[in-house]
């Protein structure tokens, strides 16, 4: 069975979500360990320089992870990006029609901004 190509406007949101949802995954960690390590290294010193330095550190990591909340947006692309996911590998394989590809795209799209909507009445 050959494969059908994937338009390119799809592909592009793909590949978009894809990477968003691993950046804000990355930052997550990155930040959240970060802020850990910085915050343990500024306790455990004598070293007024050391204490002040890693602690600044730990409290701009933190605040990143508390403000930017990278796990929520983690959360929102991802879902929108397996939702499109499935239906482009449905379409590639020819299970289902362009037109039906464009729904699922849709849909992915509506249920990304309806997560942003829960976001912000939560704040």
């Amino acid at each position: 069975m050959e494969e059908k190509p994937i338009p390119r406007s799809v592909k592009k949101r793909l590949d978009g979500w894809f990477i968003t949802f691993w950046a804000f995954t990355i930052c997550h960690y990155l930040f959240g360990i970060g802020g850990v390590l910085a915050s343990t290294i500024a306790a455990s010193y004598d070293d007024n320089d050391v204490s002040r330095t890693c602690g600044t550190i730990a409290a701009v990591c933190i605040a990143f992870v508390g403000f930017v909340k990278p796990d929520d947006k983690y959360r929102k692309h991802v879902i929108a990006w397996r939702i499109l996911d499935e239906k482009v590998n449905l379409y590639r394989f020819g299970l289902i029609e362009l037109n039906d590809l464009v729904e699922g795209m849709n849909l992915a799209e509506k249920t990304l901004d309806q997560l942003e909507r829960e976001v912000g009445k939560s704040k």
